[in-house]
């Protein structure tokens, strides 16, 4: 949820999703193809670490970071989950001297427009859940 709040225009709002969801595209294309995105994914966990050790470690508070959080173990969390229908997902978190503290609910409110690429992504999302629990209780043997 964007503060303060704004309209996307209609005419506008199909090419603005298009170029958040495939932004990492249009890097390597301006690389001519001999590049990547990485060096922004590389910032965004550079910028979780720092504001984890910041409100963990120093005792800032009102920080919070977008981060991919097991909803049942988190204050806020059975609300999102129970809208979601997944018990992991990527919101908003306030950060504390125990680590994520609290989810931020940023589904209350969502156009219909939003729900449409929320249920997209979130049946993607159930698929990769499956494998990922999969995995951890169910390891490849080791070499």
């Amino acid at each position: 949820m964007a503060k303060p709040a704004f309209q996307i225009p209609a005419d506008k709002y199909d090419a603005l999703v298009h170029r958040v969801q495939f932004g990492g595209d249009e890097v390597v294309q301006a690389q001519g193809g001999a590049g990547s995105a990485t060096l922004s994914m590389a910032y965004a966990g550079f910028r979780f670490a720092e504001s984890v050790i910041k409100a963990a470690f120093k005792g800032e508070k009102n920080i919070v970071e977008p981060t991919y959080v097991y909803l049942p173990g988190i204050a806020g969390g059975d609300e999102i989950a129970k809208a979601t229908g997944v018990d992991y997902f990527s919101v908003p978190v306030e950060l504390g001297a125990n680590g994520a503290e609290k989810a931020v609910n940023i589904l209350t409110g969502v156009t219909e427009q939003e729900q449409k690429l929320l249920d997209v992504a979130v049946k993607g999302l159930k698929t990769n859940i499956e494998k990922g629990v999969d995995f951890v209780k169910n390891p490849p043997p080791k070499l």
